[in-house]
Parts: C-alpha cells; structure tokens; sequence
C-alpha cells in the first residue's frame, strides 16, 4: 500500500449527494509520483451518486492546499478558530470540488 484516502458520505437523505475527504496519507518514498492526485480522483467513486467533495486544511498548511488546488478543489470559506490545540487557535480553508456536469 501506498497511500490511504477517507471518505465519508453524508447520510442526510437532504444531504446524501456531498461526501467530505477527512484523511489522505502517501507514503513518502511515493511522494511526488502523483499518487495523492489519483486518491483524491478515486475518492468520489467509493460513495454512490456523490456530486460534491468537501474538506478542510488548515491555513497554516500551504503544501497540502496548493496539492488540494491541484485536484481542482475550491476554497469557498474559512473557518475561523475551528481548531484549538493548546491553547492555540487555528483557521482551516473549507474547500469543495463540484463533480456535477451541465446545468442544475
């Protein structure tokens, strides 16, 4: 294995056609092959009928975003103070990716 994504579908029946990417891991010694892309483009067909794919980095992760950017993800807000870890407050950039096609 060389890397690892995760996937959660919404069970809302309002809500079912979004899934959020909660973990994606590539093992370094596949860093760099493309490897994290083909993940994230796989992510959408382990859920039926998934039409939006959202997650959230934190600001301070410039790397991750620019690879989530990559991969054709949007950023469409921030979450101010969304996390705090000793203490420290940290923002996250809430970002998507729209897999529906043509008009609503």
């Amino acid at each position: 294995m060389q890397g690892m994504i995760g996937v959660s579908r919404n069970p809302s029946e309002k809500l079912k056609h979004t899934a959020t990417l909660w973990g994606r891991y590539v093992r370094e010694q596949a860093r760099g092959s493309g490897r994290s892309g083909s993940l994230t483009e796989a992510a959408p067909q382990a859920t039926t009928a998934v039409k939006v794919l959202k997650l959230s980095v934190l600001t301070t992760h410039t790397a991750t975003y620019s690879l989530y950017r990559a991969d054709r993800f949007n950023e469409w807000a921030i979450d101010k103070y969304a996390l705090c870890i000793d203490d420290a407050f940290y923002d996250e950039d809430l970002m998507r990716k729209d897999l529906i096609r043509g008009p609503r």
